[in-house]
C-alpha cells in the first residue's frame, strides 16, 4: 500500500501519539510523520501559551479575567497594583471586596456581554483607598474551547490624567465664559464659509434667537444680503492675512440699534491648521449715545452763547483771547474771529490791564 492516494489518507488519521504495533511500512512511516506533528503542535501550543502569559504579565494596561459573578480568576500584575494587593491576594475573590460600588454594575456588564456575546465599551471613575481613578475599559467574553464560557475579560485603560485635563479646559472654558457674559462681550465662532459653529449667550441675545436657531446656518441666513457680504469679506480678510482685525459698526439687530466693535480673528487646531473665525462684538451703544448726547448739548451750548446779544470772551492766564462770541466782537467793531489768539493788553493801557487781570484771576 504504497500508492499515494494510500499514503495520502493514511496521514489524514487523527494522531493519537503513539505507533501501532506491527504495522506495515506504509502506516509505520506515517504514524512516525503524525507523532513528530503532534510534537510540533505542543511545542507551538506552549509557545503560544508563553508569549500569552508574556503579554498578559507584562502589560501595562490592567487585566483582569472574571467569571459570571464578577469573582477574580485570572488578573496581571498592573491590576493587582490597582487593587493595591498581591496577584495571590486576588485571585477567587469578588471584585466587591476590593471596590464594593462597583461591583453591581460590573456583575451586570459581565452578564450582558456573556448573553449577547459582544464586546462592551465603558469609561468609569473607581475611587480606591480615596483616590479617584478613571478607566475607559473593554469587556469581552472569553472562548476555552469545551468548557462552559462564563468567563470574561476585562483591558481597562488608565485615562485619568486625560479627565484631569478635560476639566481643567472645563473650569477654564466656564470661567471664560463667565468672563465675557459678565463683561457682556458676544462671541460667535465661524467656519471658514461663514457657517455659524457656536454663539455664546451674550451674543444669542442680542439676536434674540435659540441657540439650535442658529447654529448650521450660514451669515447670509440671518442678516440682510449686503451686511452679510460685509460680513464675510471681513472673514475672508482675517483668513488671507491671518491676522486680527477691527471695526466699529452701527448694527440693526432684532433687540433694536446696536453699536459694536467687533474683533476678527482666527483660531486653528492643535497643528495650527485654519478652522475658522472668532467674532467678538463689544457693545458700546450707551458710550456711542453718550457722546451724541456731548454733542448734541455743545451744539446747544454753541448756538446759545453764540446767537446771544451780550459779549462773551474766554482768555488764559497770560491774557490771550481763546474765545470771543460774535456780540462781543461787534461791542469792540471787530469781524467774527479777529480777536482770536490777540492779547488782552493790545487794547487797554497799562492801569487797565493790571486791573482786568486782577479782576479775571483773583
Amino acid at each position: 500500500h504504497t500508492d499515494p492516494e494510500i499514503v495520502e489518507k493514511t496521514e489524514k488519521i487523527t494522531s493519537y501519539g503513539y505507533v501501532v504495533k506491527n504495522s506495515g511500512p506504509t502506516i509505520l512511516d506515517t504514524s512516525i510523520k503524525m507523532a513528530f506533528r503532534l510534537f510540533e503542535a505542543k511545542k507551538k501550543e506552549k509557545q503560544s501559551e508563553a508569549r500569552y502569559r508574556l503579554l498578559f504579565e507584562g502589560s501595562i494596561q490592567p487585566i483582569v479575567i472574571y467569571d459570571d459573578n464578577a469573582q477574580i480568576k485570572m488578573l496581571n500584575q498592573a491590576a493587582a497594583k490597582n487593587l493595591k494587593r498581591p496577584v495571590s491576594e486576588c485571585i477567587n475573590r469578588p471584585l466587591g471586596d476590593f471596590i464594593p460600588e462597583n461591583h453591581e454594575l460590573t456583575v451586570s456588564r459581565i452578564k450582558e456581554v456573556l448573553t449577547n456575546l459582544k464586546p462592551l465599551y465603558v469609561e468609569d471613575s473607581m475611587t480606591i483607598n480615596n483616590e479617584t481613578f478613571w478607566f475607559w475599559s473593554v469587556i469581552q467574553p472569553v472562548q476555552i474551547p469545551d468548557e462552559i464560557n462564563n468567563l470574561v475579560q476585562i483591558i481597562s485603560y488608565d485615562i485619568t490624567a486625560q479627565k484631569k485635563m478635560e476639566w481643567k479646559l472645563f473650569e477654564n472654558e466656564e470661567r471664560y465664559k463667565q468672563l465675557h457674559t459678565s463683561a457682556q462681550i458676544g462671541v460667535g465662532y465661524y467656519s471658514l464659509d461663514g457657517k455659524i459653529l457656536s454663539f455664546n449667550d451674550v451674543a444669542l441675545s442680542h439676536m434674540q434667537m435659540k441657540k439650535e436657531e442658529l447654529i448650521g446656518k450660514y451669515i447670509h441666513d440671518i442678516f440682510p444680503k449686503n451686511e452679510a457680504r460685509v460680513y464675510l469679506d471681513r472673514i475672508n480678510a482675517t483668513i488671507e492675512t491671518d491676522s486680527v482685525l477691527k471695526f466699529e459698526d452701527k448694527v440693526h439687530l432684532p433687540s433694536g440699534l446696536k453699536w459694536f466693535i467687533s474683533i476678527f480673528s482666527l483660531f486653528k487646531d492643535s497643528v495650527q491648521k485654519k478652522m475658522g473665525v472668532q467674532i467678538i462684538s463689544i457693545d458700546i451703544t450707551n458710550r456711542k449715545e453718550a457722546e451724541e448726547s456731548l454733542i448734541e448739548s455743545e451744539q446747544r451750548y454753541r448756538t446759545l452763547v453764540n446767537t446771544t446779544p451780550f459779549g462773551i470772551e474766554l482768555i488764559d492766564k497770560t491774557g490771550k483771547i481763546l474765545y470771543s462770541n460774535p456780540a462781543h466782537h461787534k461791542i469792540h467793531g471787530y469781524k467774527d474771529g479777529e480777536l482770536i489768539g490777540s492779547y488782552v493788553r493790545e487794547f487797554i493801557d497799562d492801569e487797565q490791564r493790571a486791573i482786568k487781570t486782577k479782576d479775571y484771576f483773583h
